[in-house]
């Protein structure tokens, strides 16, 4: 069995071990990284680009955490459908392509075992219950979620992102001046959405739209926290891009480089609604000692990756921020896909 695997990271090389021992790996694909030779178990693979692809396989495994943008790119090319197997297809992928899963039992029976275990341990969102019976979705015609180009990447972080627009509700009558922000913006999805429900309210971006910086990312790579992937991936990005991307940039304010500096100037601003989205512990001490203090009372912190097994350094955050002043922080923790921390302002 002749298979390519689409995708050079963790997952990627994780099923040459634990799931393709029965396959010939031909290699990996990927749009931005061909041409590097990687190691995965006790060989080492050339990365090709997606229009390298020879016809002399059986199978594209998909082990991209985007596998729905890989799918697009293999209909432009012309790959057929059940060519591809979508490891994560716990997603959403149903709506794009229907596997076979009676066939990659039979034909990859190891890799079959490693979809079962991921489709019985993550819940297939889109057929929840709480997804089709949410009675603010049905009643509230401010609610966004799902329409107005707020599907995609939206529905997959459902509970974060309708527990943001539940959020909106509860500041929505506050006459008080204070802002919004985030802090790690990367492509601007979760801006976005702060930009469309706070109209009126100035959205600072705090990002150096260039990646993270390289001491904190060398000292996370170090400690295991993260790979050379992780790095890289969240480089690729354009400030203009993301500007573009928000509804009304009249009210965007861009601190580009690297937080705390970039707050310089702001330390009378008072905030009713913050993202708190750096995956690192320093980053995310930073943020707490600027914008907590900052917080209006009743206001939100919603801190990314809280209870994220790999990013261990934003837990170790919070609690030494808690130590370092003494106190204890009124937090609930969503069970959205990365583990996501609300704080509430409870100060005068």
């Amino acid at each position: 069995m002749k298979v390519y695997i689409w995708g050079v990271g963790v997952n990627g090389k994780n099923l040459i071990k634990e799931a393709l021992s029965e396959c010939d790996v031909l290699g990996f694909i990927d749009s931005y990284k061909f041409g590097r030779t990687i190691a995965a178990g006790e060989r080492k693979y050339t990365v090709i680009h997606p229009s390298q692809i020879a016809d002399q396989y059986d199978y594209i495994i998909i082990s991209n955490s985007e596998p729905r943008e890989v799918i697009e790119q293999c209909r432009n090319l012309g790959i057929p459908e059940d060519k591809l197997i979508a490891v994560h297809n716990y997603v959403d992928i149903e709506p794009y392509i229907m596997q076979d899963e009676e066939r990659i039992k039979n034909e990859i029976p190891s890799l079959y075992r490693v979809i079962d275990r991921k489709n019985n341990r993550k819940f297939r969102l889109l057929d929840r219950y709480e997804m089709y019976k949410c009675y603010y979705d049905a009643i509230d015609e401010k609610m966004i979620l799902g329409i107005q180009g707020y599907t995609g990447e939206y529905l997959k972080e459902y509970i974060r992102y309708r527990a943001f627009e539940l959020a909106v509700n509860e500041l929505k009558n506050r006459k008080e001046e204070w802002a919004v922000a985030e802090l790690g913006v990367f492509k601007g999805a979760f801006s976005s959405l702060i930009n469309y429900k706070f109209p009126n309210r100035k959205l600072y971006m705090f990002d150096t739209f260039e990646g993270f910086d390289a001491n904190e990312a060398d000292k996370e790579l170090r400690e295991g926290n993260c790979n050379q992937d992780f790095i890289e991936h969240f480089a690729n990005n354009n400030m203009e891009t993301v500007v573009n991307r928000m509804p009304y940039k009249e009210m965007c304010v861009v601190r580009k480089g690297l937080f705390p500096s970039t707050a310089m100037g702001l330390e009378d601003v008072k905030y009713g609604f913050v993202s708190l989205d750096v995956d690192f512990g320093d980053s995310t001490l930073h943020g707490l000692e600027y914008f907590y203090p900052r917080l209006i009372q009743g206001g939100y912190i919603f801190i990314h990756d809280y209870n994220h097994p790999a990013l261990s350094g934003v837990k170790e955050a919070v609690k030494k921020y808690e130590e370092m002043n003494g106190i204890i922080l009124c937090k609930v923790p969503l069970p959205d896909s990365n583990g996501t921390l609300v704080i509430t302002g409870t100060h005068q």
